[in-house]
């Protein structure tokens, strides 16, 4: 969310200075550094509770975490086009 919310000023400043092209341009570079790097983090989030066994912490927990952020992954590339 802190990426897109850099973009946002990017975008506004284009807007407000009536530079629609490059607004284009903003967006699309955006959604495809977005998408490389959703890549690296779906691969995290998959191993979430393996890697949070890891670090101490509890195994249930762990495990719960894990199967909740692993159902969480398709949502990460939705939110890099959003």
């Amino acid at each position: 969310m802190g990426m897109c919310s850099a973009l946002d000023t990017f975008c506004g400043q284009s807007y407000g200075a009536k530079q629609y092209l490059m607004l284009g341009i903003h967006m699309q570079r955006a959604m495809l550094v977005f998408l490389l790097v959703r890549i690296p983090l779906a691969i995290i989030w998959a191993n979430a509770g393996r890697i949070l066994q890891f670090l101490g912490q509890d195994p249930e927990i762990s495990a719960a975490a894990g199967d909740y952020a692993c159902l969480m992954i398709p949502c990460i590339f939705a939110y890099a086009i959003l």
